[in-house]
């Protein structure tokens, strides 16, 4: 009997294998740090003492989020999640943020730094409400990493662009990574 008996819903033994011994984890980015030639967004707090930066309007604010790609990454991309609130609730049109999110990596076999691009994206905020949400903000492709690997991701509003129609602080209140683990 080889590799190819179908067992399990059409499933070979290694496809149903991978499937049960993989599953998706989702990992908070601890720290972050200033981007140099960019201005770093105002720390506050939320709720009653959870510290959170705010990303102003009309100016170029952000941030540097990295971490080590775990031993236990087993295949896919990873995905960069965002939770975030308005400051303030407004009504659309006028609560789009626009993001910009690029960096590098760097590979741990042999040192040699690769870029992820920077790409502009609009955020559409939650019509007329402060309601914590969730959003993957930038998806960083399998075969432009490895194990150990570190990510290094700058994350900027772009408040004076024109598609930025939120008036109030973009309050971001943790970053994730989200990858497929063995």
């Amino acid at each position: 009997m080889g590799d190819d008996l179908h067992i399990f819903a059409g499933k070979t033994i290694k496809e149903y294998v991978d499937s049960v011994l993989t599953v998706t984890s989702t990992v908070e980015i601890p720290t972050c740090t200033d981007i140099s030639g960019t201005t770093a967004p105002d720390t506050a707090t939320t709720g009653t003492d959870i510290p959170v930066l705010e990303f102003p309007n009309g100016s170029t604010t952000g941030q540097k989020f990295s971490f080590a790609v775990p031993e236990d990454y087993h295949s896919g991309d990873i995905d960069i999640v965002a939770q975030f609130r308005p400051k303030t609730g407004v009504a659309s049109p006028n609560n789009v943020v626009r993001l910009e999110t690029g960096g590098e990596v760097v590979d741990n076999s042999d040192g040699d730094i690769d870029s992820i691009s920077a790409v502009g994206s609009d955020l559409t905020l939650a019509d007329g409400t402060t309601t914590i949400e969730h959003a993957t903000i930038k998806t960083i492709t399998s075969g432009n990493f490895g194990i150990r690997d570190e990510i290094s991701l700058d994350v900027k509003r772009l408040g004076a662009h024109g598609n930025d129609t939120y008036t109030d602080a973009w309050v971001l209140i943790s970053m994730f990574y989200r990858y497929t683990r063995s």
